[in-house]
């Protein structure tokens, strides 16, 4: 939940207190403190006058996070009904399993949901591999669950071969036969599945095992997983839509306008869509991507 305290709607949050059957005087006392908040904007170091916002709690306040708290209850409320009401299905998991909707920590929450198809076509304006993919690669820097995955399992299988802890030797022991190695559990495979990754990624120096692609030569996750990531060569335009003075709002823009991916009609026709295609400004030519950020009088 980006910048959630600064989201938070008034009105929303009145209704919610309301609904938990706080006194009203409480709820006119805590209302009329966030409204009586004053903001001032610094240019140049001076300050231009100030205005009342219309939503948020204010930073470091103590009674923010319990004001919060209380805001993302509504949320929780609403996924438990919804999945009471079968308009949401739970996450599938096995039977007699607690049935998990979502968990919450802080300003955070993962959602847990099910895909579904229906048989009919699925629209994706990137695939995931290439969102996955370094910034400097063209991509958004997104971590790719499934080589997180691979990570923490070759990180297992080089602390296996390394030996010297309890959990290395329980390992050794109980994987000792043939046979129970071939239908051990789930972590035990997902380790054989990294296993000729991390054999030729270690050498031994001193007797002692060495992770290569580690300058530090111990095992270190990030190594581990830049070589497991979504690989693809260097993009030029990175360097020029990304920088510590853009905004990320601008980057991402430029992101999507670079790969044709904002929803001008001539785009959205590759997608089955059909849209009327006609300039609002000039009203002379097609409203395409090209047209619009570049050929319109008014670009």
């Amino acid at each position: 939940m980006m910048k959630a305290f600064d989201r938070v709607s008034w009105p929303f949050l009145r209704a919610v207190l309301d609904r938990f059957r706080f006194l009203v005087a409480l709820i006119n006392l805590v209302m009329n403190t966030l409204e009586a908040t004053q903001l001032s904007v610094l240019i140049n170091g001076v300050s231009c006058g100030f205005f009342q916002p219309t939503r948020g709690v204010k930073q470091g306040d103590p009674l923010s996070p319990l004001l919060f708290i209380l805001a993302s209850e509504s949320l929780s409320c609403s996924l438990i009904l919804k999945m009471g009401t079968g308009k949401l299905a739970p996450y599938s998991s096995r039977i007699n399993c607690p049935i998990a909707t979502h968990l919450a920590f802080a300003d955070d929450i993962v959602i847990f949901v099910n895909g579904s198809s229906d048989g009919k076509p699925k629209r994706h304006w990137v695939t995931w591999r290439k969102v996955c993919l370094a910034t400097n690669k063209g991509g958004l820097g997104v971590r790719c669950l499934a080589s997180i995955q691979d990570a923490c399992s070759a990180k297992l299988h080089f602390n296996f071969l390394k030996g010297g802890t309890l959990w290395s030797s329980y390992m050794h022991t109980r994987y000792l036969d043939v046979a129970t190695r071939q239908i051990g559990s789930l972590t035990w495979r997902r380790m054989q599945f990294l296993k000729d990754f991390v054999e030729d990624n270690i050498s031994t120096s001193s007797g002692v095992l060495v992770w290569t692609p580690s300058v530090y030569d111990s095992f270190t996750f990030s190594s581990a997983y830049d070589s497991l990531r979504p690989k693809a060569g260097r993009c030029l335009s990175s360097s020029s839509v990304r920088g510590d003075l853009i905004p990320a709002k601008i980057s991402m823009f430029m992101w999507r306008l670079l790969r044709k991916l904002l929803p001008f009609p001539n785009i959205l026709e590759s997608f089955g869509f059909s849209l009327p295609s006609i300039c609002l400004l000039c009203k002379s030519a097609s409203a395409s991507l090209e047209h619009c950020v570049h050929q319109c009088c008014f670009a």
